[in-house]
């Protein structure tokens, strides 16, 4: 696989930044490697981020005002705060103000962001986790108000937010960031309510196989399909983030955190490295459907039963049973506290 060269933002203009987001996307598709090897796709990903990285600091500056930008710090959330974007990946994002610029300002040039970002591969959040949504936007004060307020109301809603607070890194230095990121860390790791629920309620029975070790294919019209990010990488992403928050594990990468968890003994190292290959494969599984759907318009993130090889499938069933099984340790790790309704 050839890697396109990285081109820093200040050399970036709207046009040729939505070309390279294309060949990036477009790379993907030269790995013909078997589905066991992952070595070329990692080089991919870990350059992608990178570039992506600079596609996005180039949108900022370009397509927000200054009088409005410089007010706000722009925190990325999810896969991209992780290292693991892909081609078709959302836009999550947060906004710590300093307090010149209120809500009601930045709203409309946040937008306007939003849908701009679209033609350099940056899909809108279809959860709507981004920085237009008052949820999202709000002074270091806010925040922290924000955070008492789900704490104080622990039901599953609040739960989430908290942990998708989790995932975060700032895209240029935000020292007020630092002491939010600590506040939601050390208040999530102090309630076993919020840990049980992110298990039970976020990860149990979310992974696409049947209880007898088939895959769990879903039905559509068009044929038989299975989501890769919802019935694969997901558990696995979230099991490994509970189980860092439990073991206080500070890095941010899925990766990183499963090494950590390793190094302290929580995972057997055998499993652990299954269950890294599993990630590896989902995330070019899935990268791989981004790149053919921006290519052809096909459904990004559905891999149809008809269309993958028998050797994938074979491999598919395997991952998924590594990630059934770790599905299966964090619930029964995290037990219903009692007394918890």
């Amino acid at each position: 696989m050839k890697l396109p060269v990285i081109v820093k933002a200040p050399d970036l203009n709207i046009e040729r930044a939505a070309h390279i987001a294309a060949a990036w996307s477009d790379a993907v598709l030269q790995d013909t490697e078997s589905p066991f090897d992952h070595a070329p796709f990692s080089r991919w990903l870990h350059a992608y981020q990178q570039q992506r990285e600079q596609l996005l600091a180039f949108g900022w500056q370009t397509f927000v005002p200054d009088s409005i930008r410089r007010g706000l710090t722009y925190i990325r959330l999810g896969s991209a705060a992780r290292g693991e974007d892909l081609p078709h990946s959302d836009l999550d994002f947060a906004i710590v103000s300093d307090g010149t610029v209120s809500f009601a300002q930045a709203v409309d040039p946040l937008q306007q962001f939003v849908r701009t970002m679209t033609a350099l591969g940056f899909q809108p959040c279809r959860g709507n986790v981004m920085g237009p949504n008052p949820r999202w936007f709000g002074t270091p004060a806010d925040w922290y108000s924000r955070i008492e307020q789900y704490c104080a109301f622990p039901d599953w809603k609040s739960a989430r937010y908290l942990f998708m607070a989790m995932d975060a890194t700032p895209l240029s230095p935000c020292e007020p960031w630092q002491g939010i990121a600590v506040t939601v860390r050390s208040r999530l790791a102090a309630s076993p309510f919020f840990l049980w629920q992110m298990a039970h309620l976020g990860i149990r029975r979310t992974v696409g196989l049947h209880p007898f070790g088939r895959v769990k294919w879903q039905a559509a019209a068009e044929g038989e399909f299975f989501d890769v990010k919802e019935q694969l990488l997901a558990p696995i992403v979230y099991a490994i983030r509970l189980l860092a928050i439990a073991g206080d594990v500070q890095a941010m990468a899925t990766v990183a955190r499963l090494e950590g968890l390793t190094q302290m003994k929580m995972l057997d190292p055998v499993f652990a490295a299954a269950v890294s290959d599993a990630l590896w494969f989902g995330w070019r599984l899935r990268a791989r459907l981004h790149a053919q759907a921006a290519r052809s318009g096909t459904n990004a993130e559905r891999m149809e039963k008809g269309r993958m090889p028998q050797a994938w499938r074979d491999c598919l069933q395997v991952h998924l049973r590594t990630a059934k099984r770790l599905e299966q340790l964090v619930c029964r790790r995290f037990r219903k506290p009692r007394g918890s309704r």
